[in-house]
C-alpha cells in the first residue's frame, strides 16, 4: 500500500470517527441516506477488485442521493489520484475542505493537491497551519520542499532541519537537506546524516547518490566503493531517474570507474564501466578530450580509446 493510500486510508478513519456527531443544514430521508451507503458499499466493493470505472459512477450516485457521505468523496479523491488526475482530485478535495475547514484530513489532502497542481503559496498556507497544531517530521518536509520551490532556501532549511530533528531517519527530508549540505560544499555533514540510513536510501536517488559523492570526497574509498557498488546494481544506466538526479548519477559512476583504474583494484573493471558509459551514451560529449587524456595512462585500453573517439568524431560540435 502506498505512503498516499496510507494517508488517505487514516483520514477516512479520522472522518468516520467524527461523522456521528456531524450534522447537516438539509435534512435527507433515512431512505436516501440508506441508499446513499448501499452505492458507496457497492463502490467500495468494486474499488476492492481494482476495478474504479464501475465504482466511479456510483460513488457519484451516492453523493447525489446524501451529498454529506464525505466517505463517498474521500474515496473519490483516492480514485483520482490513483488515475494521477490530479485536477478532478482536487474538486473533490475542495468540497471536502469547504463542507469542514478545521477538519486536519481535508486541510492535509487539500495541502497536497495544491502542491502537486502548482498552487504552492496555497499548500504551504495549508501545511503551516496544520504544523502549527502537530508537531510531524512528514509535515515539515513538506513546507521545506515548497519553500525550495518558491525559491527561499533559508526557510526550507529550517524545516528540513526541524523535520530531521523530530525524526533522524525520516529519509526524505535527511535526503533533501544533504543535497542542500552538498551543495554547499559541506559533504561531512551528508555523511552525519545519510550513512547510517543506506539501507532506506535506495528509493531516494538523489540522497543516495550525494551520499556516494560524499564519500569520494572525503576520500572514504572504501564506502564509496561499496556504496556505489550497490547504486549500480539498483539505478543501472538511471534511465528511471529525474534529470538533476541524472547529472550527479553520471558523475558518481565515472568517479567510481576512475577510482578502480587509478587505484589499479581492478583494472578490468574500470574498462568495462567505462565502456558501458559510452555504450548507454551516458555522458555528455563535452569536456571528453580530457577523459581520453587521462585514459592514455590506463594500460590495455585501445578499444576503449578508439571507441570514445569514434563517439566524438561523430560529435564535433559538442566538444
Amino acid at each position: 500500500m502506498s505512503e498516499l493510500r496510507m494517508r488517505i486510508n487514516g483520514a477516512l478513519i479520522a472522518v468516520m470517527a467524527v461523522a456521528a456527531f456531524t450534522t447537516s443544514c438539509v435534512t435527507y430521508s433515512d431512505e436516501q441516506v440508506d441508499l446513499a451507503w448501499s452505492y458507496y458499499r457497492a463502490a467500495e466493493a468494486w474499488l476492492e477488485l481494482e476495478n474504479s470505472s464501475e465504482a466511479e459512477p456510483l460513488l457519484f450516485k451516492a453523493l447525489e442521493l446524501y451529498p454529506d457521505l464525505e466517505e463517498a468523496r474521500f474515496a473519490l479523491v483516492e480514485l483520482y489520484l490513483e488515475r494521477e488526475n490530479f485536477d478532478e482530485a482536487l474538486v473533490q478535495a475542495e468540497r471536502l475542505y469547504l463542507n469542514d475547514p478545521g477538519e486536519p484530513a481535508s486541510q492535509e489532502i487539500l495541502a497536497y493537491l495544491y502542491g502537486t497542481t502548482g498552487d504552492s503559496e496555497r499548500a504551504l498556507e495549508l501545511y503551516l497551519g496544520l504544523a502549527s497544531d502537530q508537531e510531524r517530521a512528514d509535515l515539515e518536509y513538506n513546507i521545506g520542499r515548497l519553500y525550495q520551490q518558491t525559491e527561499r532556501p533559508g526557510e526550507s532549511r529550517l524545516s528540513y532541519e526541524r523535520a530531521v530533528s523530530l525524526d533522524p531517519g525520516f529519509v526524505p527530508a535527511a535526503s533533501a537537506l544533504a543535497r542542500m549540505d552538498y551543495s554547499e560544499g559541506n559533504p561531512s555533514r551528508v555523511i552525519l546524516l545519510l550513512a547510517d540510513l543506506e539501507s532506506q536510501l535506495i528509493d531516494f536517488p538523489g540522497g543516495a547518490i550525494t551520499l556516494a559523492l560524499a564519500y569520494a570526497d572525503e576520500g572514504l574509498t572504501p564506502e564509496f566503493l561499496s556504496w556505489t557498488g550497490a547504486l549500480l546494481e539498483a539505478y543501472a544506466r538511471g534511465s528511471d531517474l529525474s534529470e538533476d538526479t541524472h547529472t550527479d548519477w553520471k558523475l558518481t559512476v565515472l568517479r567510481r570507474a576512475r577510482v578502480l583504474a587509478e587505484l589499479a583494484l581492478d583494472d578490468t573493471a574500470a574498462l568495462a564501466l567505462y565502456s558501458s558509459i559510452f555504450e548507454w551514451e551516458f555522458l555528455d560529449i563535452q569536456g571528453w578530450e580530457s577523459e581520453l587524456f587521462y585514459l592514455s595512462d590506463v594500460p590495455s585500453i585501445p578499444q576503449t580509446l578508439a571507441y570514445i573517439e569514434e563517439i566524438i568524431s561523430r560529435n564535433p560540435s559538442e566538444n
